[in-house]
């Protein structure tokens, strides 16, 4: 199931979260959804990471705190390319990039991963 209550109501209170601040800032917030996205996404993927850290000695416990960090890469992926489709011109930057910055972090989850999940295969 990729459906987790917790995981979208974070996101999207802290997307919306964004808004308000670049409201009351006077801020230009319609532009550079991608960045705002993708910073989510890390956020939240730290949050899970920081959240499984009591649980480490059991890993049956590992469970939602790393579906959270998972999940939430997961659903700014997707708002993203929902962006794209449905609001073109709100997810490049000004400069009309569209970084999505996976490439320098890809490797970083990747390692985070595979130590998890030895971790959680010694203990079996």
């Amino acid at each position: 199931m990729f459906w987790d209550p917790l995981v979208a109501l974070t996101s999207t209170g802290l997307a919306g979260g964004l808004v308000v601040v670049g409201r009351l800032l006077n801020t230009e917030y319609s532009s550079g959804w991608a960045n705002k996205l993708i910073g989510l996404s890390w956020f939240g993927f730290t949050a899970g990471l920081v959240g499984a850290l009591p649980y480490l000695d059991s890993p049956a416990s590992l469970g939602p705190a790393l579906a959270f960090s998972i999940l939430s890469i997961l659903y700014a992926l997707v708002a993203l390319v929902l962006g794209l489709i449905w609001l073109p011109n709100a997810m490049p930057a000004d400069d009309g990039s569209l970084p999505t910055g996976l490439s320098l972090a890809a490797p970083f989850v990747v390692l985070i991963s595979l130590i998890l999940a030895g971790l959680a295969l010694t203990v079996f």
